[in-house]
């Protein structure tokens, strides 16, 4: 698999156990207003009917990679543990959900438990340098530093530990599986989609192409915290850039994007996108075959958040397809 492997995962743990109320999870400040948490389970409610009679389980397994932290102020030893939440619906149909790279509300969480609630097993991942993965007192990956070989070797992470939860559920379960990925996620879907042909069907939720590209251009606040992080180091120069392109091939979803069967794909985006140009949503969409593709956005608005309001019809969207790709 070249860069890539599958590892076993290793001290599988229960750690907790809640109902399926997915608010209640997310990580956030203890001073946040709880009024406005109140309004989130009403839309949560509104959006997903949410069965909260499905019980979640969280378990803890040891991470096979160890990311090293260059900067004293932080330590990284928190990385070293990964978690998943396992909703079970009783079903023969699993599907894996991989969340965004931060922000305060984790929709992983919501469509986990809408696909649960409508009848399919789920898996929500924690990824690297996620919720409580993060070092102590940071609220987000943006606030650490970056370079070009903790890019790597973090996606390497969070690529392997999918593939390694995917081996641990067909083995345990031999259950048909599916993987929806909500942007960063979806680039890890992505991924793993094409390593691994156990993987019946994907949902791509803001899936994309061309990181080196969206590290030097985008708005996204990760590009845009790695160009400020390199101009530290020297600056961005056409040297740097034909550096960037080489090493992130190893990673690139365009590398690893197939087609099994372009019906078992689906992919969801927004129109004027400020963190993912146009053009890198076509690349990964033709590449794939051009599946079906729903799109949303209103003029002058980033569609990237725009999305959000729009969570009632894309999360029908995942689970028809789901319904349709996993008999």
């Amino acid at each position: 698999m070249s860069f890539f492997e599958i590892p076993k995962l290793q001290d599988i743990t229960q750690v907790g156990e809640f109902p399926n109320i997915c608010t209640d999870r997310v990580r956030s400040d203890p001073d946040k207003n709880q009024s406005a948490l109140k309004w989130i389970r009403r839309l949560e409610r509104y959006y997903g009917r949410i069965n909260t009679g499905i019980i979640v389980r969280e378990y803890s397994f040891k991470s096979h990679i160890h990311i090293p932290s260059n900067d004293p102020r932080f330590s990284y030893d928190n990385n070293d543990i990964a978690y998943f939440r396992s909703y079970d619906a009783g079903s023969d149909k699993v599907v894996i959900v991989i969340p965004q790279r931060g922000g305060g509300y984790n929709f992983a969480r919501l469509v986990a438990s809408y696909l649960a609630s409508n009848g399919f097993d789920t898996i929500e991942i924690v990824t690297p340098f996620h919720e409580k993965r993060l070092p102590e007192g940071v609220k987000s990956v943006v606030e650490l530093p970056i370079d070009i070989e903790t890019i790597k070797l973090t996606t390497k992470q969070a690529v392997e530990e999918i593939l390694g939860l995917v081996s641990f559920v067909i083995e345990k379960k031999e259950k048909e599986l599916g993987i929806a990925g909500i942007s960063q996620g979806a680039g890890y879907a992505t991924i793993v989609s094409g390593l691994d042909n156990r993987i019946r069907s994907s949902a791509y939720i803001h899936g994309f192409s061309g990181i080196a590209d969206l590290l030097l251009y985008s708005n996204d606040r990760f590009a845009i915290h790695f160009r400020e992080e390199e101009k530290k180091r020297g600056g961005i120069d056409e040297m740097l850039e034909m550096l960037l392109r080489k090493e992130l091939h190893d990673i690139e979803p365009l590398t690893f994007a197939r087609v099994n069967n372009r019906n078992s794909i689906v992919m969801v985006n927004a129109r004027n996108d400020k963190s993912l140009p146009k053009e890198n949503i076509d690349a990964l969409w033709k590449v794939l075959g051009e599946p079906p593709i729903h799109q949303f956005g209103m003029p002058f608005v980033d569609g990237h958040f725009y999305t959000a309001l729009r969570a009632k019809k894309i999360l029908k969207i995942v689970l028809e397809h789901f319904q349709k790709t996993l008999t």
